[in-house]
């Protein structure tokens, strides 16, 4: 995952500047504790007339200390300057706007909210269903699994097949982006029938849950 952090400063110059001839950024940003820190140096020429030739040398040493959301683990996080401009506010500001990207973020599940990562990330769900020889017909608990509005076409499949007290594990998948029937079926190994059988596959949509039997 990326994100990206602005970051935003004026600059009070000595004099009064009526143009930047040159400018250049340097930085020795890191990422330490959730927080991206480090500094900017903003440095280069500016004339202070339009009358004159004459220009004369800046440099200014901008801190930076921004915190990240404690969503992410930035284990992995990498940060850059993915973008600068600038402009003259007044005769002597100088106005500075820094992007900084964040890359290689990975968002943390929270126990009590839980997340996809990103839209390109799938989780699947482990769900425990008991077989009992005197279960029959029985409807899903609403609770043990939750496929919001993707319906499944017979739920009582799930439990009208005797077992002797065995236990099946079914995995509940979320639709991700460039997902199709025909590329599920080959990842988990399945027949359009085997998927049909607990799912009605005829108008899938990214977010949607459906249900995978176990081989």
């Amino acid at each position: 995952m990326r994100i990206i952090l602005p970051f935003k400063k004026e600059v009070i110059f000595d004099n009064n500047i009526s143009d930047i001839t040159s400018i250049s950024l340097e930085d020795d940003l890191n990422i330490l504790d959730n927080f991206v820190t480090g500094n900017f140096v903003v440095s280069g020429e500016y004339s202070v007339s339009d009358a004159t030739n004459s220009v004369l040398p800046f440099s200014y040493e901008l801190p930076v200390n921004i915190a990240l959301d404690d969503i992410y683990d930035v284990s992995l996080a990498e940060c850059y300057i993915d973008d600068f401009y600038y402009e003259i506010i007044d005769d002597k500001k100088l106005g500075i706007s820094i992007d900084i990207a964040v890359d290689k973020l990975k968002e943390v599940l929270n126990d009590n909210n839980k997340k996809i990562d990103s839209i390109e990330e799938i989780k699947e769900e482990k769900i425990e269903i008991s077989k009992k020889e005197d279960i029959k017909e029985k409807e899903i608990p609403k609770e043990e699994i939750d496929i919001d509005n993707n319906q499944i076409s017979e739920k009582k499949t799930l439990f009208n097949t005797d077992y002797d007290d065995e236990y099946k594990t079914y995995l509940v998948y979320i639709i991700r982006e460039n997902d199709s029937v025909e590329s599920i079926l080959e990842k988990y190994e399945l027949t359009i029938d085997d998927l049909k059988e607990y799912n009605d596959v005829s108008d899938l949509k990214l977010g949607d849950k459906i249900i995978i039997p176990s081989k």
